[in-house]
């Protein structure tokens, strides 16, 4: 059976790596300039609020930062024996975990209004695209509808005209016979959405549970180190 320091060396090596990874992937999604022209291609921004998609970026590279600090911290309390890193680990782990305890439900709170101003944002690209035929528009649709297979905000009727949008047509629509697709992209993106919260949820259950772990193991070492002799743990 593992003692808790090389529980603690064990776990906060993987939490030194996921934090590495997700601070790698804030960086790259915020300086990276592929990624940056493909966001801008999109024109995502047109139905979601720019500074929504910065605040997720930002928060990746906090995320990820306070991740490598936090282990590295608890990598070397455990290593080094040291009781003050040690202690250290186990207010920041507590203080990470009523932060994301919180983050949570502030996020559930604002769910009703992340739906309406995705109906609203849809709705305002397809207007855009009835009036102007505003090729950016149109990109994201198409980019849109075809992930999801749907058509327009609401249905198909949405748009004046149907024949230029042909990721509306499902796969066994013919030239001569199109078949649109009948779902509107609201419904099958908060579909989509719904269908995947249970991972979500069950992978941030997981999250917060090797977090409590850490900080429970963390404490039970911190406890059994003495200060004169530095009692192995």
């Amino acid at each position: 059976m593992l003692s808790s320091r090389a529980t603690l060396v064990l776990l906060n090596t993987f939490f030194f790596l996921f934090g590495c990874c997700t601070l790698a992937v804030g960086l790259w999604s915020q300086y990276d300039k592929e990624f940056s022209s493909l966001w801008d291609s999109l024109e995502i921004g047109k139905i979601i609020d720019s500074r929504n998609l910065n605040a997720a970026r930002l928060l990746l590279i906090i995320s990820g930062i306070m991740s490598v600090f936090v282990s590295f911290i608890g990598l070397y309390g455990s290593l080094a024996k040291d009781r003050c890193f040690l202690s250290a680990y186990c207010l920041l782990m507590g203080i990470i975990l009523i932060l994301e305890i919180a983050a949570a439900a502030v996020l559930m709170s604002y769910r009703s209004d992340a739906k309406e101003k995705l109906r609203v944002g849809l709705n305002r690209t397809v207007e855009a695209i009835n009036k102007n035929e505003d090729k950016v528009s149109l990109n994201v649709m198409n980019t849109i509808q075809t992930f999801f297979k749907c058509c327009g905000a609401n249905g198909p009727s949405d748009y004046v005209d149907l024949t230029n949008m042909t990721s509306c047509q499902a796969p066994d629509s013919k030239e001569d016979q199109p078949i649109y697709y009948q779902t509107g992209c609201y419904s099958a993106i908060i579909s989509f959405i719904d269908t995947h919260l249970p991972l979500l949820l069950g992978l941030t259950i997981i999250l917060i549970s090797f977090q409590i772990f850490c900080l429970l193991v963390s404490i039970k070492g911190c406890a059994q180190i003495r200060y004169e002799g530095y009692e192995d743990i």
